[in-house]
């Protein structure tokens, strides 16, 4: 007989991109019941659970509002409580174990035998924090953390310091724009925001949940500095041994796996393999934003056109986030084009791994997608830009942990060569999320 499975995931549009095809694989050995968010929700996801479940892959499946239609949130979770709790799930699978909707299943559903693992497959927040990991992993950096300030990996001071270094080494004018924009910003969330922000948060883990449950869902201790999990967990599951091993010793614990990345096997280039012109370059770091500074477009600029260079490629196709509400694609698209690139915005309606093996190779900011790509073709190239992604990371190749299979354009536009050459790329032999859930125990 079938154990029960309960997954659940706060970030639809993830799921849809990378965790998908695992639950085929799960259906072979566990009975799946599926809730998800309807937090920016491709259209196709619904379609594809409600396929699954005429197909026999899953029992049931629930969408529940997003979190940030809070009291619908609440009232819907409420109302599905007793429903969940009569499945009795024997194990529990989630993307994070932090979020007010996820602590719902864990404090109200799930029963004590039940086990509870979570899995990542995305960048990490814990390596955005290049200090602290750095000091968890035992290995030097020129910025370190005290182990007292966990939730703090830098000074408000420092962050600043680090906006002005930037603004005098490169074009003035438009960093100006962008600094001020940057201090107006962080002014009106002292004045306006992070009051309104802990107004939300007494409702949404306080107020709401002791009024309809009776619990109030705390934030403990490592919330906020992983997204991910404290501590009542039985696996941990990441794609990278350093993303693994920091948070192996953070949590002091040997419950955290390496597993392969679900999209291991998904080539199909062996089968369709023509000649390829065009590189895909999914946009992120930027989203919500109507313009880039000058700098970031040239940053863009140099690193594409090496690109296009370097691997004799013609087109650039700029994919969208699946967040994405500003204008920001299409004025680079525009800025592209006045110097001679053939540049495409393209949207994101199909999954990466639908797409991928389409395209000669895969490059631009330091985003997830990077990672899905890699696995989830063997012959692309896959090329990072270390001078735009420190617009959002202060050491982009780190925040990628071992970065298998992913070559990089540094900050002053040096790359070697061989980064744009197609290859047969074999990533390490590792178990699957599959196998590690079958073997967890209470």
């Amino acid at each position: 007989m079938k154990r029960k499975i309960l997954i659940a995931w706060g970030n639809p549009y993830s799921f849809n991109e990378s965790v998908a095809p695992l639950i085929p694989q799960l259906a072979e050995h566990f009975e799946i019941f599926l809730i998800l968010s309807a937090y920016h929700l491709p259209p196709a996801v619904e379609q594809r659970l409600a396929s699954w479940q005429r197909e026999g892959v899953i029992g049931n499946w629930l969408v529940a509002p997003s979190h940030d239609d809070i009291l619908a949130m609440h009232l819907f979770m409420r109302s599905k409580l007793d429903r969940l709790r009569r499945q009795n799930f024997d194990v529990f699978l989630a993307g994070s174990m932090m979020q007010v909707f996820e602590r719902y299943l864990l404090d109200c559903v799930l029963p004590k035998h039940c086990v509870r693992a979570c899995f990542c497959s995305d960048i990490t927040y814990l390596l955005t924090h290049d200090g602290l990991a750095r000091e968890l992993l035992g290995v030097g950096g020129e910025k370190r953390m005290p182990s007292t300030g966990l939730e703090v990996p830098r000074s408000r001071a420092a962050s600043l310091k680090r906006v002005v270094n930037k603004v005098l080494s490169r074009d003035i004018i438009s960093e100006i724009l962008f600094i001020t924009k940057w201090i107006r910003k962080k002014i009106m969330s002292r004045l306006v925001w992070d009051p309104w922000k802990r107004v939300i948060t007494y409702m949404n883990r306080y107020i709401l949940p002791g009024f309809l449950v009776g619990r109030i869902f705390l934030s403990r201790r490592y919330d906020a500095l992983t997204q991910l999990v404290t501590d009542g967990f039985e696996g941990l599951m990441f794609c990278d041994e350093i993303e693994a091993n920091a948070h192996m010793a953070l949590y002091r614990t040997d419950r955290v796996h390496v597993v392969q990345h679900p999209l291991q096997g998904n080539c199909r280039c062996q089968v369709t393999e023509r000649a390829k012109t065009t590189i895909l370059s999914p946009l992120s770091g930027f989203v919500g934003m109507d313009q880039l500074p000058d700098k970031a477009l040239t940053l863009y600029c140099r690193d594409l056109k090496a690109v296009l260079n370097g691997a004799g490629a013609s087109t650039i196709h700029l994919r969208l986030h699946p967040r994405e509400s500003g204008r920001w694609p299409h004025q680079l698209q525009a800025y592209l084009r006045s110097q001679g690139m053939d540049a495409v915005v393209v949207g994101c309606d199909r999954p990466l791994r639908e797409i991928v093996c389409d395209y000669q190779g895969v490059a631009g900011f330091s985003s997830c997608a990077l990672r899905d790509a890699r696995a989830a073709c063997s012959r692309i190239f896959v090329v990072g830009f270390v001078g735009v992604s420190r617009y959002r990371y202060h050491d982009p190749k780190f925040v990628y942990g071992k970065g298998e299979g992913i070559g990089w354009i540094e900050e002053d536009g040096s790359y070697d060569p061989a980064i744009f050459q197609r290859n047969n790329y074999t990533a390490p032999q590792r178990p699957s999320v599959v196998e590690i859930l079958r073997e967890l125990k209470k």
